[in-house]
């Protein structure tokens, strides 16, 4: 009866060990498949890391570039506008100039007139003079 009991503890025995074996295999199997599945994870993720940071470089790349074109643009921008300055100033000047002139033949005109207004005053004079002599 005794050697039953032993031997009915000796097959439950083995089957827990068995049964313990396989689960801790199972449970192996399972871990080193989730470390490959991480590993493979962790690299694909450096992958876009890696890809990112090339991806961040070659826009900052590209700013840089579009940053200097605009750059030399507003350069050129302000340069055009300096000269469309200087040329503004240099019409007004002309303009002043003409105004100038204008106003000088004006003053030309009109003493021309009061020049023919006395010249014309003088010989209605002397015609007076050389007919009251007559």
């Amino acid at each position: 009866d005794n050697l039953q009991i032993k031997d009915v503890h000796a097959i439950q025995q083995a089957e827990i060990k068995n049964s313990t074996q396989m689960l801790n295999g199972k449970m192996i199997n399972a871990y080193k498949s989730l470390q490959e599945e991480f590993e493979i994870k962790g690299k694909k993720v450096c992958k876009l890391r890696t890809r990112s940071e090339e991806d961040g470089a070659r826009i900052a790349e590209e700013n840089e570039k579009w940053t200097s074109k605009l750059a030399k643009r507003a350069d050129i921008d302000n340069a055009a506008t300096s000269t469309v300055k200087e040329g503004l100033k240099e019409n007004h000047e002309a303009i002043q100039l003409e105004a100038k002139r204008l106003e000088d033949v004006e003053v030309s005109k009109h003493c021309l007139q009061v020049t023919k207004e006395v010249h014309s005053e003088a010989e209605r004079r002397l015609a007076e003079c050389t007919n009251s002599v007559a």
